[in-house]
């Protein structure tokens, strides 16, 4: 589920005045999120992907 999650949200399309995750989001190697990215995270990213992947939509 976690992979599919992380999926989701790197394919989300946002505008241009959003942050948009790190392309490798969900690895060690990226390191920590900014202040910006975790608010977008929580905020844009996790409720428009979590209703997809929790109901088994893709």
């Amino acid at each position: 589920m976690k992979n599919r999650l992380i999926g989701a949200i790197l394919e989300v399309i946002v505008p241009a005045g959003i942050t948009r995750m790190p392309k490798d989001f969900g690895k060690a190697k990226i390191g920590k999120l900014k202040a910006s990215e975790w608010h977008t995270l929580y905020s844009i990213y996790l409720p428009m992907c979590s209703l997809n992947v929790f109901i088994g939509r893709d």
